[in-house]
């Protein structure tokens, strides 16, 4: 069963669906566009719970994707999270060469370079995301945090939309597997029991440093949770990443297989 954001604060018009109408999104969209001067556009994709925005190289724009019929967050909180992406300059168009960039500059580069080079893209690809999602978690804290400091009703709306979805059971049970990321979340959600559980709730000093940084700023403080955070728990796991099998071998073995089947 899906759990309602919504339940006991229907009537709420910091959060009322029913105020905040597709035209009225449209319009707040618009008015931010007006402030930053950049090409921004929207599109309604309801029923794919999904939000997020991009860079549109193709049409040099930035572009929103958002579900309004989403039940685990308001439409609003949504929409102004993307736009707050948008606002604070969040790295859309770079953050392939950001992550590359922190990989090197952490040592997990060097780590990699060391281990087997069977495993070089495996363990690119693991540290790739793992870097990645800690980079969304520490850099919605910021843009959130940035906006609400320009309007008082967007950092009500962050804050009880972050403390409800630190109680939804899907969300906490994802939070119980130990690790950065999840360490990360618990911390964003009001959860430090859990970070406590993890041994991870001396993360909140990288939310602290973060929260009114500018992006620059977010890079080096996301490249020093990676030295400090990161790192060392990607060793820690890197001999659990197992190589492909070698396509020569496959080849051999299935030739074997049909040999024994043949006799």
């Amino acid at each position: 069963m899906t759990e309602n954001f919504f339940s006991g604060r229907e009537n709420d018009p910091l959060f009322d669906a029913s105020i905040f109408t597709k035209e009225v999104l449209t319009n707040v969209k618009n008015s931010y566009e007006e402030l930053k001067k950049r090409k921004l556009d929207l599109e309604f994709k309801d029923g794919s719970q999904q939000h997020y925005i991009f860079w549109d190289k193709q049409n040099q724009r930035y572009m929103i994707h958002t579900d309004t019929e989403d039940p685990h967050i308001p439409n609003i909180v949504a929409l102004e999270h993307e736009i707050s992406h948008y606002l604070h300059d969040s790295p859309l168009k770079s953050l392939r060469k950001v992550l590359t960039d922190i990989r090197s500059d952490s040592g997990i580069q060097k780590l990699i370079d060391d281990a087997d080079p069977k495993l070089k893209n495996k363990l690119e690809n693991f540290a790739d995301s793992l870097i990645k999602n800690s980079f969304n978690v520490l850099e919605d804290c910021r843009i959130e945090n940035l906006t609400g400091m320009i309007q008082k009703g967007s950092e009500i709306r962050f804050i009880e939309t972050n403390k409800r979805l630190g109680q939804m059971k899907d969300i906490v049970q994802g939070m119980m597997n130990k690790d950065p990321v999840n360490g990360l979340l618990s911390v964003r959600f009001f959860r430090e029991d859990i970070a406590k559980i993890h041994n991870m709730e001396h993360y909140k000093k990288y939310f602290e440093m973060i929260k009114a940084t500018t992006a620059k700023g977010a890079i080096q403080i996301i490249n020093e949770f990676t030295k400090e955070e990161l790192k060392p728990w990607f060793e820690s796991k890197m001999n659990e990443v197992q190589p492909d099998p070698d396509p020569e071998d496959q080849e051999g073995e299935s030739q074997n297989q049909q040999q024994g089947s043949d006799s």
